[in-house]
């Protein structure tokens, strides 16, 4: 398990200058609400938990931690919602196969214990298959 500050990445990008195509009102505004909506899923004090795996090229696991999927839901106050891209594929791992990443959870920053993760799910790309009738 890694873990990634996602405030620190979000101060970065905001401080690259604003688009273009956007007045400096409306990037504050939407700043503004971006953070609200952050702060509302991801206090300051907490970093996003991610494992790393490998897996054959056709195979996809879907992964979250056991208290993030125990704990009660958390209350959502924020004007606009945000979301985390990762780039899922990083090269190939020592076994020669695909490595991924996958987000499983918040964990406090101070945190250094172990998780219990739960695979949800997988996706299998299966090969076409055409059948005539």
């Amino acid at each position: 398990m890694t873990r990634d500050d996602i405030w620190k990445q979000v101060e970065e990008n905001f401080a690259k200058p604003k688009p273009e195509s956007s007045t400096e009102e409306d990037w504050q505004t939407f700043k503004e609400q971006y953070l609200e909506g952050l702060e509302s899923a991801c206090s300051k004090g907490e970093d996003l938990a991610v494992i790393e795996y490998e897996a054959e090229d056709n195979i996809q696991l879907h992964f979250l931690a056991k208290d993030y999927l125990d704990a009660q839901p958390r209350a959502w106050t924020g004007g606009l919602g945000f979301s985390v891209f990762y780039k899922t594929e990083r090269g190939l791992g020592h076994n020669g196969l695909k490595r991924r990443v996958e987000t499983i959870g918040w964990v406090d920053k101070t945190f250094s214990g172990s998780f219990v993760v739960e695979l949800l799910s997988y996706s299998l790309e299966l090969p076409e298959l055409t059948i005539k009738l």
